[in-house]
């Protein structure tokens, strides 16, 4: 059983009741709900939308300052924590001051430049 979720990403702020609101557009919705449609068709389930919304200064009007889209294998599924899935690639160590020392770099270079042969280039040619 499989449960995600993810939030939209607001892209404008509004001020509203003297703080500043994250504001999601109508295209930050659209993004988030294209995510989802892209899920549902891959692997089906359903999803659900949930939006918090504040009123403005305008009456009978409200603005969307957040939204989460949460989609499910199946109606009744229940949350399980994400595996962070198999190791591919194996994090490289750096030098404590976090720049590569130079016998490093050297070794590095050397392993990515072949040894040249030589004997087919003719000597007034050879480097």
């Amino acid at each position: 059983m499989s449960v995600r979720s993810w939030q939209a990403t607001p892209s404008r702020e509004l001020e509203l009741d003297g703080r500043a609101w994250p504001l999601v557009t109508q295209e930050d919705l659209i993004k988030a709900l294209l995510d989802g449609a892209i899920l549902l068709d891959r692997a089906g389930g359903c999803l659900q939308v949930v939006l918090q919304r504040k009123p403005t200064g305008m009456p009978n009007e409200m603005v969307t300052v957040a939204a989460v889209v949460v989609w499910m294998d199946r109606t009744n599924a229940k949350a399980q924590p994400e595996s962070p899935g198999l190791e591919v690639v194996a994090p490289e160590p750096q030098p404590a001051n976090g720049e590569p020392d130079s016998d490093s770099l050297t070794a590095a270079l050397s392993e990515i430049e072949p040894e040249v042969d030589e004997t087919d280039v003719p000597e007034h040619l050879r480097g």
